[in-house]
This record gives structure tokens, sequence and C-alpha cells, in this order.
């Protein structure tokens, strides 16, 4: 859910509580649909029809039809995962790590196909990789080709609550440890739909 509303808000360009026309063909023109496409699609997400599309249409829309959005917030987690500099990630899994982020780096090494789910597993990959072939590998991952066993391993480790039953895994949580962390976490969280949409 989280995800679902940073991408109204950064759709929504004025900040109005809505997405225009012009709005959602600047979010979407860049994921390669046509004028007409994102015309066409407007008026369908627009169920009111005021010429805007409002937040609860917006989750109306998402919820019949995730394909769109999860492409946008897949391409948009590729993108943020280009603007880590290599080095400062071989920093952030170095001995003095910052605590709370190995859940993390353990999912992480699910998309990479690892066996070994442990820290030391965490830093051999990092050596075993670089920094600049470990994002790669990443952003390289085709969502279509990630196995069932993969996502379940995946998501049991998403889903996995504190003792306290407070989520350990968002977005925001992340990104408070360390910017590089909030930008993995947005890629691992968007994986799971990626997949479902066959992007």
């Amino acid at each position: 859910m989280e995800i679902v509303i940073e991408a109204f808000r950064k759709w929504d360009i004025t900040g109005d509580g809505a997405v225009s026309r012009y709005e959602l063909h600047a979010a979407l023109n860049h994921l390669g649909m046509s004028e007409k496409a994102i015309n066409k699609l407007f008026v369908s997400i627009d169920l009111n029809g005021d010429g805007k599309i409002q937040y609860e249409e917006f989750l109306a829309w998402i919820d019949e039809d995730k394909t769109v959005a999860s492409k946008y917030a897949w391409k948009t987690a590729v993108e943020g995962l280009r603007t880590i500099d290599p080095d400062d990630l071989e920093d952030l899994v170095g001995p003095e790590h910052i605590e709370g982020i190995e859940q993390l780096f353990f999912a992480v090494l699910i998309v990479l196909g690892a066996s070994d789910s442990s820290w030391e597993g965490v830093q051999t990959a990092m050596r075993s990789f670089g920094g600049r072939h470990f994002l790669q590998t990443l952003a390289d991952l085709e969502p279509k080709k990630v196995t069932p066993v993969m996502l379940l391993r995946l998501s049991r480790l998403i889903d996995a609550t504190d003792a306290n039953e407070q989520k350990t895994f968002t977005v925001q949580l992340m990104h408070e440890k360390h910017v590089i962390a909030g930008k993995l976490c947005r890629y691992v969280l968007t994986l799971p739909a990626a997949c479902a949409a066959r992007i």
C-alpha cells in the first residue's frame, strides 16, 4: 500500500490530490504507452467523469488492473538502483553495518538466488559480485523469470513482523536507516507485483 500511495503522489505533480490527464501522460509516457492508450486508460479510470483521477478511483483501478502500476513501480525501483554508488553499497554491508538492515539484504540474496541467507552470505556475495556487478545484476533481472519458490521465500521474509507485531520491512523504515537501504527495499517490495504482472 505504501508504494501505491507514493505512486499516486508522484503522479499528482501539482499536489492537488488528483491526477489530471496531463499528469497521467507524464507518468506513463516513459513506459512507452501511446497517447491514445493513455487517453483510453484515463477515461476508464476517471469513473465520475470530472476530468481528474481521485485517489479512490486510482485505488479501484490499481485493484482491478495492476499491470500498468506494477510496470511503473518496477521501472522506478530499477531506476533507483541505478543511482546507487557501488562504493557506498559496499560500505553498507561492511563489518560496521547498520543495525536492522540484515533482513533487507537476506531478501536481496533470495532475489539473486543465493542459498546462504546469513550476514556472512551477504558479505560473501558482495565480495564475489562487487558493488557495481551486484547492482547491475539486480537491475537486469527480468521479473517474468523469477521462480515461484523464490517468490514464496521472498514473501515469507517480507511478511515477517517483529516481536511487537510491527512490520520490519517498509521503504520508510529502511530509508530512515540509510537511503540505499530504502532504494533496495523499494526494489524488493515491487518485485512480487512485477512478477504477477509478468513484466
